[in-house]
């Protein structure tokens, strides 16, 4: 019998990131407090406005000035449903970061000519793909339909298919790219400890370098239009 295969993280050195599998020293220190900070309401807020902004985007797009704006009405309900989906499915920091510079990407080609379930399919479909894209094991689109409570099989298979199709398949992530929700987040994870007068964080620049979010281990368990 050859040789049993070690887990991969009993190889790793200890300067090692755990998700970038090079050392955690060439990493921006911002981005490594990013990684840590823990997902709380404050932070679903903060992504519920990222995804509702791109989404209000996508309807003056499809529809005539007349229709009511996504801010316009009560996004409880919806920042409810990306909570219990992020909690069901064990959305990690960087599943969430990534999923949300996809939106970003994705926001200008938006076009949405009604507003039935927008904001769930946007999240859905984001967080489908940025799971899938960081992680070798990653939860079924059977598993993402229990998760959301709402939508079955094959409803999550057409999400992520048109998500995609709006991203033009372009999932490459920088440094630059994560750290542009630096100061939102930050704000948000942090706004309570925050002494009053103290000014939110700017965000920190950073060069494309190979972004620790390629993880190995997983936790996570109508149309877009063009």
């Amino acid at each position: 019998m050859g040789p049993v295969p070690q887990p991969l993280s009993s190889v790793l050195t200890p300067s090692i990131h755990k998700s970038s599998l090079v050392d955690f020293r060439t990493h921006s220190h911002a981005l490594l407090r990013l990684l840590d900070i823990k997902i709380t309401g404050r932070v679903h807020r903060y992504a519920a406005e990222v995804i509702i902004d791109a989404v209000e985007h996508g309807l003056r797009r499809g529809q005539s000035p007349v229709q009511k704006p996504v801010h316009g009405c009560d996004n409880s309900p919806f920042i409810q449903f990306l909570a219990t989906t992020v909690m069901r499915a064990e959305v990690t920091m960087p599943t969430l970061l990534v999923a949300l510079v996809y939106v970003k990407r994705a926001k200008p080609y938006l076009h949405i000519p009604k507003d039935d379930w927008a904001l769930e399919r946007i999240c859905l479909g984001s967080l489908i793909v940025a799971s899938k894209y960081l992680h070798d094991r990653t939860l079924l689109n059977d598993h993402w339909s229990l998760c959301s409570g709402r939508f079955g099989r094959r409803d999550i298979g057409r999400m992520e298919r048109e998500f995609l199709s709006v991203l033009d398949f372009d999932l490459r992530i920088s440094e630059d790219d994560i750290l542009s929700h630096y100061s939102g987040i930050t704000h948000a994870a942090f706004a309570d400890s925050q002494p009053a007068g103290v000014q939110r964080t700017s965000k920190p620049t950073r060069s494309n370098r190979h972004c620790p979010l390629r993880g190995k281990v997983v936790k996570e368990g109508e149309s877009f239009g063009v």
